[in-house]
């Protein structure tokens, strides 16, 4: 896929990472927005899916756009 993927977990907490787990289970790509600066799913993702954007701190309404 090319470009911006078309899927947005927002929160990096259990259940976010179990999204991710789905997501990528399914070979689809996805970005990922946590208002937390430091998430606790954050090493997780990282293992899981090194490519996925991760989105840190205040969400900007750009995040959302389609």
């Amino acid at each position: 896929m090319s470009g911006m993927a078309d899927t947005l977990i927002v929160g990096l907490g259990a259940t976010g990472i179990s999204v991710a787990r789905h997501l990528r289970a399914r070979g689809e790509s996805f970005r990922v927005a946590d208002s937390r600066a430091e998430p606790p799913g954050r090493d997780e993702l990282r293992r899981l899916a090194p490519e996925a954007e991760l989105h840190t701190g205040p969400f900007e309404a750009a995040l959302f756009a389609g």
